[in-house]
């Protein structure tokens, strides 16, 4: 009798940290975890711990610990945060790119670059 061939073990190439532990996180961590190739973990509060590697940091806007991780975003330029609000069906992307802001001109500048 053949057997079919087991899928060959795939290593991780994204690694998405999903902060809180609202029924939101808990179902995506849920799903995210049976997407192939995705490293997946969840932090229920408080702080973040070492992020050296995560691509993405999903957390529920609702969360009132949220204010504890943000910090850390600083820490990791490149990395970004997507905030969840299923109160509003809305997801928002945030990323750590950070400009120096010296003058009024130099915030005016950055806005103009976003724009």
């Amino acid at each position: 009798m053949l057997q079919e061939p087991k899928p060959a073990h795939v290593k991780p190439t994204r690694k998405i940290l999903l902060y809180g532990n609202s029924i939101l996180i808990a179902s995506l961590t849920s799903k995210l975890g049976q997407v192939e190739g995705w490293e997946v973990a969840q932090v229920e509060g408080g702080s973040v711990g070492d992020l050296s590697g995560v691509d993405v940091i999903a957390f529920d806007v609702r969360d009132n610990n949220i204010s504890e991780a943000l910090p850390k975003l600083r820490e990791l330029p490149g990395i970004s945060l997507i905030g969840l609000d299923a109160l509003t069906d809305t997801v928002t992307v945030l990323t750590s790119h950070s400009h120096p802001a010296h003058s009024m001109q130099d915030v005016l500048d950055v806005l103009k670059r976003a724009l």
